[in-house]
């Protein structure tokens, strides 16, 4: 018989038109290179997955690691969820979506990381990307370098640092930022709001 079922509402920081000034550098190091942004959710919600825009070069044996964290504070974060995969099974120059293991939960009352590591080293970049914000407050919101964001996290220091990275080391809290650089690497945010519906046939 047919069933209906319901479409949720996904949000990302970036649509998938988004390009980087420099679509594939390499940092050299021997141990990879983790990119990440700071992002801010406008609700409760879920994020099932990872969405990053990929260098044009992706070896196919090269690791690459996503994952989620919630930050403690500008410098430190605790680590929600990651999954790793084969750089086979990505699209170099474009905009790929990793699932995690499950959809994590996640509210307003926090600013989370979104990373991404290359064992390789690989990223792509835009200098100067986050001087300003990016984003809608009440979506998903990608605060500017240096944003004052006491509003939202109760840190004693609430200057965020936006447009990070952890380079020549094993994947991790991406806790370095330099010249307000984005990295696009982004989350997929759901609301838990649905769009519409869809109808699925199912055996009895």
């Amino acid at each position: 018989c047919f069933r209906q079922g319901l479409l949720m509402t996904l949000h990302t920081l970036w649509p998938d038109s988004q390009t980087a000034v420099v679509p594939n550098a390499s940092d050299g190091g021997a141990a990879g290179i983790t990119t990440g942004t700071v992002l801010i959710f406008g609700a409760e919600g879920t994020v099932p997955s990872i969405h990053f825009l990929a260098p044009v070069t992706v070896g196919p044996g090269e690791t690459w690691t996503v994952g989620l964290w919630v930050m403690i504070d500008n410098t430190s974060g605790t680590l929600l969820d990651s999954r790793s995969v084969l750089g086979a099974t990505l699209t170099g120059g474009a905009w790929n979506t990793v699932d995690l293991n499950a959809p994590i939960s996640v509210d307003h009352q926090h600013a989370y990381v979104a990373s991404a590591w290359s064992s390789a080293g690989r990223y792509v970049a835009t200098n100067g990307y986050f001087s300003t914000s990016h984003g809608d407050p009440g979506m998903v919101y990608g605060p500017a370098d240096g944003e004052n964001i006491g509003t939202i996290v109760p840190w004693p220091s609430p200057i965020v640092s936006n447009g990070r990275f952890l380079d020549n080391a094993p994947a991790g809290f991406p806790n370095f930022s330099a010249g307000s650089t984005s990295y696009f690497v982004d989350a997929v945010w759901d609301d838990g709001a649905p769009s519409g519906f869809f109808d699925f046939f199912q055996e009895v």
